[in-house]
């Protein structure tokens, strides 16, 4: 959470991962929705690697698993 930058205007957030240039690693990320705008939509958003599309992820309102 240090790291989170958010940007208003273009709608993103982004977080900083202190990585080993050229280097592979394994990546695990779990989301919740939880109803915290009380709209019960739960979000779809992108995620991204420098610039360049990574996943697309399609939240739930499931609250057993990410």
């Amino acid at each position: 959470m240090n790291t989170l930058r958010y940007f208003p205007n273009d709608h993103k957030i982004c977080y900083k991962l202190s990585l080993v240039p050229l280097t592979k690693f394994p990546c695990r990320a779990g989301f919740f929705y939880g109803n915290y705008d009380g709209l019960s939509r739960p979000p779809s958003f992108n995620l991204e690697r420098d610039g360049n599309l990574w996943a697309t992820v399609t939240t739930s309102l499931s609250q057993e698993e990410p």
